[in-house]
């Protein structure tokens, strides 16, 4: 496995303009609820309950009641894999696990929710975002590219 680690500090003001359709959030357990163990969704009960109880944050754009995007974040040490976890300096939020619904897909929509994430956990002090990306991923690593994160 060929992987790329990508950084992004600065937030692109052309990808924070979101459509009054769809909202933009944190989604908590209740909230996350209703989509866990939908296969369209890609969130398992277990994976939820951990991310969950290790304190991370789930952001995501949702239109009416589908989830449209959502993303993973984490201050702390996460699971890369079963036997591998990762951890990054305390002013970097780490962030993984992102999808998108496949309704949704070529609108931008995972960028401007990654986008309006940044500007978030800079307001809170951090200095920004940190992905792992598979170095096959290309549709993922244009996206990255797009939004500004470096290598």
């Amino acid at each position: 496995m060929i992987l790329r680690c990508l950084y992004i500090d600065t937030p692109d003001p052309s990808f924070v303009r979101l459509e009054n359709r769809y909202r933009a959030g944190y989604l908590d357990a209740a909230e996350l609820e209703q989509y866990v163990a939908r296969a369209e969704y890609g969130l398992s009960p277990s994976f939820v309950a951990r991310e969950l109880a290790m304190g991370h944050e789930c952001f995501g754009i949702r239109e009416g009641d589908a989830l449209a995007t959502y993303g993973w974040y984490s201050t702390s040490p996460t699971h890369f894999t079963d036997d591998l976890s990762v951890r990054f300096g305390q002013q970097w939020v780490y962030m993984h696990s992102g999808f998108t619904h496949p309704a949704y897909r070529g609108r931008r929509l995972h960028a401007i929710a990654m986008t309006t994430a940044l500007s978030l956990y800079r307001a809170r002090g951090y200095r920004g975002l940190v992905s792992v990306v598979s170095a096959d991923n290309q549709a993922s690593l244009r996206s990255c590219d797009r939004m500004g994160y470096r290598q």
